[in-house]
């Protein structure tokens, strides 16, 4: 028997376990570690040894040498991590981590249009993340140093039902599921009996045929047959019946579920006419009273006629305009319960002493031979400005501004609804700019008043045109324009209608221009500007590319290459701490020349790794080579396809050797040119070629010489077997 003594004092060996191995940021991780010094204050690291080591647990060694603790994952990029408990740097051990990517939404379903704020950890860090619904892209963004991201994208137009969001960050594809649900939006959301109401619904079923109810009853709409499109959305008309004051369910079905949402049905009145002298017939029409309830009409406080609604709530009467001063008056239908009003204007005139002026400009009347002490309301064409009592003498002086209307001559009226007079007064035209001045690429609004009735308006900076539009019906526009690439100072700005010509001072700030704005890759552009301060950074659409140091005065000058990019047009952006000014680089789409196939010559024999050779191709941008080789003429089988070769010459490696064939089924090769603006040649005429390692010359002389062989052979073996007949025969 062997005894084994142990010194007093000895350290076991560490180890630790954690549960679970892998997960994302916040799992929650169970760890044990033994061997560790009894009683020992012990720490747990994670990402121990990277940048984002972190003391996620501290506690303290139990007597038998058991170290644990739970924590959750700390906020890391994706990859595997070493998880460290240790006492001191030589009681220590370590174990292994994953981090894996998740994604996760604020809402688990929504309506369409409702944003969502999607949340990526676990990723790889900086990396751009595209969001995608449904394959479509709704959002790109970055992680952080951490691997995070977080966005905010609005639900597209889509089906009732699950749809797929998914974030890809070029390395990791991680997706989740969100839940469109049906929903109805109304507009107005009330309004009377009579009432045109437009229902745009969402998150339906696609192609499917719905049907609208109104307080339970279907009703008639346009179109009258109602389809949802193809991602479940619809739009339709109806019109509210009548009915008295409620709150009803419109709900719209699409023969699976249904959304509905709330309609006021309220009392109202019309006028027909609304406006006339003393004693003008008016019929009052009522909708959304009460049913067969008394009405009082009422002019002025007076109660002037009772009429009784009918069982949907519904009335109409007719009544004579009492005696009253010019101008607003209050019309009340009220059946104790419902009280609605609607304006009747008894018409006035006025008289001016003025000339011509622009929208805006402060007009003095003054009006005599009017009635004493009658007030007197004051119209421009036809809109009401403003109201004013006469003197004893039927005399007033009063000031308006005049209002929003076209160029040319107008009516100004006077009427205290007894006498009335006008005079002409001119509008003239005006332009104003907000603002004033700005930098090359800046939005600016330019607004127009006084100017002709829809005529088409050329807006101008200096002589470069900037915008056209048309004036609307009091001859006004208003619309914001881009400040062009032009030289910094001052110039006019210059709206003409064809009739009115106004010009107005602007000032561009800051401006820059790039010479040659077309070209290939590398080639070398020269960027020139002015109006900018410090330093002046430059960006080839997403990509810094060059940065420098305005001048003294502002002015810009520098070169660049442009780097490698696509065919087609890129963004120049120019910033400095104040401006960012774009314009636009053309990189040219002419495609490469086709290559020209030099060896092996089409029918030629070849080695099982042949070297294949073409014409080099020259482009401005840069060339590389696409090569295949195939089985067949038509490239169907294909066997070996390079990409991206940077030579005109490529020889087979070991491992893509090619099987020998016959010359009557020989391997079929091209190539393509491609330059670095990923414009590509066609594919070169194919060629072909068959792989033997024995030449048809060499092949035809052995089967020769095996013939002679052969025939030789024969005849000894007859020779040997005549003589052992014949001897045999001697010997009998």
């Amino acid at each position: 028997m062997t005894l084994i003594l142990i010194p007093a004092g000895t350290v076991l060996a560490q180890t630790i376990l954690t549960s679970p191995t892998s997960g994302p940021v916040g799992t929650e991780v169970s760890i044990e570690g033994t061997g560790f010094t009894a009683n020992a204050a012990f720490r747990i690291h994670f990402a121990y040894g990277t940048a984002y080591q972190s003391v996620v647990y501290s506690g303290i060694v139990s007597t038998d040498g058991v170290a644990s603790g739970l924590f959750n994952v700390p906020q890391v990029p994706y990859g595997s991590y070493t998880v460290r408990v240790e006492t001191s740097s030589v009681n220590a051990a370590n174990t292994a981590f994953t981090v894996v990517p998740k994604i996760s939404l604020s809402v688990a379903s929504a309506k369409v249009g409702t944003p969502i704020v999607v949340t990526g950890t676990g990723f790889t860090a900086n990396r751009g993340v595209t969001v995608t619904f449904d394959g479509s892209t709704v959002i790109s963004t970055s992680t952080n140093s951490y691997g995070i991201f977080n966005a905010s994208f609005n639900i597209p137009a889509s089906t009732t039902g699950s749809h797929t969001v998914i974030a890809r960050d070029g390395v990791h594809t991680i997706s989740t599921n969100i839940s469109v649900i049906r929903s109805i939006v109304i507009s107005p959301t009330s309004g009377t009996p009579g009432t045109t109401l437009t229902i745009t619904g969402t998150g339906f079923s696609a192609n499917r045929l719905v049907t609208i109810t109104f307080a339970g009853s279907t009703v008639a709409t346009v179109p009258a047959t109602l389809l949802t499109n193809s991602v479940g959305s619809f739009s339709v008309t109806m019109n509210v019946p009548d009915g008295s004051r409620r709150n009803v369910q419109i709900v719209a079905r699409d023969g699976i579920s249904s959304a509905s949402v709330s309609f006021l049905v309220e009392a109202g009145i019309s006028l027909t006419p609304t406006s006339g002298g003393i004693g003008t017939q008016v019929n009052i029409k009522g909708v959304g009273f009460r049913e067969d309830k008394q009405v009082n009409v009422i002019f002025n406080s007076i109660t002037l006629i009772q009429p009784i609604t009918n069982s949907k709530g519904s009335f109409s009467v007719d009544l004579s305009i009492p005696t009253s001063t010019g101008g607003q008056h209050i019309v009340m239908a009220t059946d104790g319960t419902n009280s609605v009003t609607a304006v009747f204007t008894i018409q006035t005139s006025i008289t001016i002493t003025t000339n011509k002026g622009e929208v805006g400009t402060l007009i003095t009347i003054s009006g005599s031979g009017f009635g004493s002490k009658r007030r007197a309301t004051i119209y421009f064409d036809n809109t009401r400005i403003k109201d004013i009592d006469t003197d004893n003498y039927g005399s007033f002086t009063a000031g308006f501004n005049v209002p929003t209307s076209p160029g040319g001559k107008h009516t100004v009226t006077a009427n205290d609804g007894i006498y009335s007079g006008n005079i002409n007064f001119t509008t003239l035209p005006s332009l104003a700019l907000d603002p004033i001045g700005s930098h090359m690429g800046g939005k600016v609004t330019v607004s127009g008043t006084g100017f002709a009735i829809g005529r088409a308006v050329d807006i101008r900076l200096g002589n470069t045109q900037v915008k056209t539009t048309t004036t609307d019906a009091s001859g006004s526009f208003a619309i914001e324009f881009t400040v062009p690439q032009l030289d910094v100072g001052s110039y006019t700005v210059t709206a003409n209608d064809g009739v009115n010509t106004v010009t107005a001072d602007f000032t561009i700030t800051t401006s820059f221009s790039i010479e040659p704005n077309t070209g290939y890759v590398g080639a070398s552009v020269t960027i020139k500007g002015d109006g900018f301060q410090g330093t002046v950074t430059i960006k080839y659409d997403d990509d810094v590319i060059a940065s420098t140091m305005a001048g003294a005065n502002g002015e810009l000058f520098t070169t660049l290459a442009i780097p490698p990019s696509i065919s087609g047009e890129h963004a120049i952006i120019v910033s400095d701490t104040t401006n960012s000014l774009q314009l636009v680089f053309k990189m040219e789409s002419t495609s490469p020349s086709v290559p020209l196939l030099i060896n092996p010559q089409s029918g030629s024999r070849e080695k099982a790794r042949p070297t294949l050779t073409w014409q080099a191709v020259n482009d401005p941008s840069g060339v590389i080579y696409n090569l295949q080789i195939a089985a067949d003429a038509a490239f169907t089988n294909i066997l070996l396809q390079k990409a991206e070769l940077t030579t005109s010459q490529y020889t087979l490696t070991q491992m893509e050797k090619l099987k020998t064939t016959s010359k009557e089924d020989p391997y079929y090769w091209r190539v393509k040119a491609i330059d670095l603006a990923s414009n590509q040649s066609e594919w070169s005429t194919p060629g072909s070629f068959f792989v033997s390692f024995i030449a048809d010359w060499l092949k035809y002389t052995l089967i020769g010489l095996g013939a002679i062989i052969g025939t030789i052979l024969i005849f000894w073996l007859g020779m040997i077997t005549g003589k052992r007949i014949q001897t045999s025969q001697d010997n009998m």
